[in-house]
Parts: structure tokens; sequence; C-alpha cells
């Protein structure tokens, strides 16, 4: 830096300026370690696709990953938010592995791609989609909650709460998830 004592601080905040479908970056990350644990994941994805097809599927996802409401499958917004929350399980454990980055909450620093990998690969775990559940009741009460809220509209809501003292201000990744679900608009 040419000037460093005309500097206080800086801030920086990170917004993606493309959507992408899948995040190759934790696909990697993942499988450098575990190229089974892509599989199950993978596997468990496309699970979910297909119980989506009926309303007994969406049923059957609303009581595996706890959802905080009904599953109307038909809603693409809703259906893309529990997709992303389903995937920022494993990202969010990929980006901020083993370190203390949560501040607010640092037993979720606890759960580390290791705990996943034996998760997602865990035979005594019936099938694929079960494993992804697994993982799911893991992060919900470390996360301080008893569901997954998937709805889109009651996320926009939160994220859109410009009140300093909100429960989404209170959570670093507040202009991240908005900036994430206007792109579903």
């Amino acid at each position: 830096m040419k000037y460093p004592h005309l500097i206080h601080a800086t801030i920086s905040s990170s917004n993606p300026l493309l959507a992408k479908v899948n995040f190759k970056v934790i696909i990697k990350s993942l499988s450098t370690n575990s190229q089974e644990c892509v599989l199950q994941i993978k596997k468990a994805n496309q699970n979910i696709n297909l119980l989506l097809k009926t309303n007994m599927g969406a049923e059957i996802i609303e009581r595996k990953f706890k959802l905080c409401d009904k599953l109307d499958r038909h809603n693409k917004k809703d259906v893309a938010v529990l997709y992303q929350s389903l995937a920022y399980n494993f990202a969010g454990v990929v980006q901020y592995n083993g370190n203390n980055r949560y501040y607010i909450n640092p037993e979720r620093s606890l759960l580390t791609m290791p705990h996943l990998y034996d998760i997602m690969i865990d035979e005594s775990i019936p099938t694929s989609l079960d494993r992804y559940a697994v993982v799911n009741s893991k992060l919900l009460p470390i996360d301080n909650t008893d569901c997954l809220d998937h709805i889109y509209s009651k996320s926009i809501d939160l994220y859109s709460n410009t009140d300093l003292y909100n429960e989404a201000a209170m959570d670093i990744i507040r202009r991240y998830c908005r900036n994430r679900l206007k792109e579903l608009i």
C-alpha cells in the first residue's frame, strides 16, 4: 500500500455477479478427500428431484428435512431455496472448515468436512437421501432452529429488514443470502 497512514479501516462485501447452477469449488473441495461423498450428495439430490414429482414425495421431503412449512412442489422459488439451503449445509462447512469464523455460534465450526464425509458414506444409514437429511439435522440445532425454512417470501422479508438489531442482521451472511435470493427472481 502506497499511503497506509491514510487508511483507517476498510469494508468488503461480495456479491456474485452471475449465479451458477453448481458450486464447482465446493464439489472440487469435497471430491479432493472423498469422491464417494460427492456421489452420495448427487444421488440424494436426484432422489429429491424424483420425490418432487408427487405430493407424497413432497411430504417425505418435509419429514426427512424437517421443513418448517408445507412444501409446495410447484413453487419454483420455494424449491430453489430448499436446494440452496441444503447445498449451503455443505458450502458453509467447506468454506469455514475448522476455523472459528462463526463468532455468534462457534459450535458450527466444530462440524468439519471429515464429519460430513463420515455421514455421507455411512452405510448404516440406509440411503443417500437419509444421509443428506442427517447432515441437515446436525446443522439445525447448531443454527438454533428446529426446522428448515424454505419459503422464498419469508427469506426475502427476513433479509430485506434493514433494522440493525433484527435476526438477519445478526447473521454474518445476511447480504450474501439476500443477494442470492434476489437472483432467483
